[in-house]
């Protein structure tokens, strides 16, 4: 890391960590330790969205794509959704005591993207945290998923009952 952050003369050094990653001792003892390290924290605000594209990820043949794929359903078990909602938000929580005392921009991931650019308001956003001049961002990258998780889940209505009872309602369509 010490390596990486000494090479070149880029004003910004910039890498992606997913939260099992930081498991491993050495990541997370190095980003505590490191305070000056500044945190994009992109997120889902949607954690039912999350639970059902993980599902859905054995059923692909890829996780990402360039052009629109065929949709894929998938039938999900309810309880297992709120209990895999329950446990994300409690990493969610877990991680903002973990970065408490760094800067950090959360970043909404349902906020982030329009067609394929970067909204123009997060572009700001993003620059501006990191001290870098504005530049329109693109992808090239498609969502694989519809929006709607009723095309999604094959037992759409059982599990919207179940998360309407739940502490997750607001989640539904």
């Amino acid at each position: 890391m010490e390596q990486f952050y000494a090479d070149g003369s880029a004003p910004v050094r910039v890498f992606k960590v997913m939260y099992n990653q930081l498991a491993n001792p050495f990541a997370s003892r190095y980003l505590q330790q490191n305070e000056d390290i500044r945190i994009l924290h992109l997120r889902r605000h949607n954690l039912l969205k999350v639970h059902v594209s993980k599902l859905l990820m054995p059923k692909r043949a890829r996780v990402q794509a360039f052009e629109p794929t065929s949709a894929v359903q998938i039938h999900v078990d309810p309880a297992e959704a709120i209990a895999s909602m329950q446990a994300a938000r409690a990493l969610y929580g877990r991680y903002d005591q973990f970065f408490a005392r760094h800067a950090r921009l959360p970043l909404a991931y349902e906020e982030l993207i329009d067609g394929n650019q970067l909204q123009a308001g997060t572009v700001a956003r993003v620059c501006d945290f990191l001290g870098i001049e504005r530049h329109a961002m693109s992808s090239r990258i498609v969502k694989l998923n519809p929006e709607s998780l009723r095309e999604m889940v094959t037992n759409y209505d059982e599990l919207a009952d179940a998360v309407r009872r739940s502490e997750f309602a607001d989640l539904l369509e």
